[in-house]
């Protein structure tokens, strides 16, 4: 039997110490969810055991590629790449994931956003995000699933090792008697079918929702219509519940109803914020606030943004940059869950 010598033998105790000193935070058999702070935008990046890695929304691509490779090392296989709708600031950084990994599938909404003086025309970021989408089926075999083509089916679960994702919610564009139009409630129109899937390892819960709508905006708080109505009536058989929420739209008034809010009854809400837009609004934390959720169980990735009018002010200053507040989503394999900003 070889006997390690002594750098060997303090090298294996220091590691030893460490993993005492810092259980398991990022270790490959914990799930970890890191939000990037692209401001007014979203892009979750998943690292799960096993080496097994997702996307949720890939945000503005000039403020999320590099934080998207600390996750996620350059020619990875990516399990699963969700885009939850049509914005650009969700869409930003497909370019760079279809180039730089090999991603497996890839749920999209289908539904073409286009520029506001000509609707036949699409926006860049949609217009480059196909592009690259079509090449990754193309040339690498991915299973590209657009919602215009393929319906989604609430309760359809991809299953990563221990790890199961769920879509609960997804449509290319709102029926009819949801009363969207794109000249009526252009906003609400484009963002109402927002995929929403739901995380679950170790029975802890991540709820991911997208730009998804739920009501609108200054109407009475009891108001709960569109998709977070979907859910909430189909939650009996597809789940909703779930520890921690990436809210909807960003915090605006138009989702995050009160039913909605109470069927996930989250521990921790995660608000993908910027300076722009005044997200996320007063009235929409207060209805978290309403069902017992404390506000330092509140995250925001825009910390020390300026307080604007209707906007919530906790922690706000003189101003925020992007880039500063990315927020980390741990499940560890015991199942302790923790949630942090992750440079403070």
């Amino acid at each position: 039997m070889q006997v390690p010598n002594q750098p060997m033998r303090l090298l294996a105790l220091w590691a030893i110490c460490f993993s005492f000193l810092f259980p398991s935070f990022g270790a490959d058999t914990d799930v970890l969810v890191r939000v990037i702070d692209v401001g007014a935008g979203l892009c979750c990046v998943v690292k799960m055991p096993q080496d097994h890695f997702m996307i949720y929304d890939a945000g503005d691509g000039s403020k999320a590629n590099d934080k998207i490779t600390e996750v996620i090392p350059k020619n990875s296989v990516i399990d699963l790449m969700v885009l939850s709708h049509s914005d650009s600031d969700h869409l930003g950084s497909v370019p760079f994931i279809c180039k730089n990994y090999k991603v497996k599938r890839i749920i999209y909404s289908g539904l073409m956003k286009p520029v506001k003086s000509d609707p036949t025309i699409p926006t860049l970021a949609w217009a480059n995000a196909v592009r690259a989408i079509k090449k990754e089926a193309t040339t690498d075999g991915c299973d590209a699933i657009s919602l215009a083509t393929r319906k989604l089916v609430p309760g359809t679960t991809h299953t990563f090792g221990e790890v199961k994702v769920m879509m609960v919610f997804g449509l290319s564009k709102p029926p009819p008697e949801w009363g969207f139009s794109t000249t009526t409630h252009e906003a609400e129109f484009y963002n109402a079918g927002s995929i929403v899937v739901r995380l679950e390892f170790k029975n802890r819960s991540i709820l991911f929702a997208g730009d998804g709508i739920g009501r609108l905006g200054g109407h009475a708080t009891s108001e709960c219509i569109a998709a977070e109505h979907a859910m909430v009536t189909n939650a009996p058989h597809v789940t909703i519940a779930s520890d921690v929420l990436i809210a909807p739209h960003h915090g605006a008034d138009n989702a995050s109803s009160l039913d909605f809010i109470q069927a996930v009854h989250p521990t921790a809400v995660i608000f993908s914020a910027g300076t722009l837009f005044r997200h996320p609004r007063t009235v929409t934390v207060q209805r978290f606030l309403s069902i017992g959720l404390s506000a330092t169980n509140l995250f925001r990735t825009d910390l020390g943004d300026k307080k604007r009018a209707e906007e919530w002010d906790f922690k706000a200053g003189s101003g925020d940059k992007a880039g500063d507040d990315d927020i980390d989503i741990t499940i560890q394999s015991n199942g302790k869950l923790k949630v942090a900003y992750r440079n403070n």
